[in-house]
């Protein structure tokens, strides 16, 4: 996959082509995202609103959702959907958390 795709015109991409909708790729319009997309979004706005919009890494401004690679938006649907796993199916937890 091409990673200078952004989430935004990968689906202007999709849109215009009218291809699967149910795809697990990141689409701008919530109502053609699958529910984890959806979830990813949500979570990566709140990583934004807690960093105050920067990267905690670089200290750099993080872009908002539509001009993120498509690996990346991909990246944070994994992370949701292993969280969402882990709270329908919980282990045991260590004292620490």
């Amino acid at each position: 996959m091409n990673q200078d795709v952004s989430c935004g015109h990968y689906a202007d991409r999709m849109r215009k082509s009218k291809e699967n909708l149910k795809s697990p790729l990141p689409y701008d319009g919530e109502k053609e995202m699958d529910q984890g997309m959806v979830y990813a979004k949500v979570a990566y706005e709140a990583y934004c609103a807690y960093t105050g919009g920067r990267s905690l890494v670089t200290g750099d401004k993080l872009p908002e959702w539509p001009e993120l690679k498509v690996e990346i938006c991909m990246a944070w649907r994994y992370t949701v959907k292993r969280v969402i796993a882990e709270m329908n199916n919980p282990v045991e937890y260590v004292e620490a958390w």
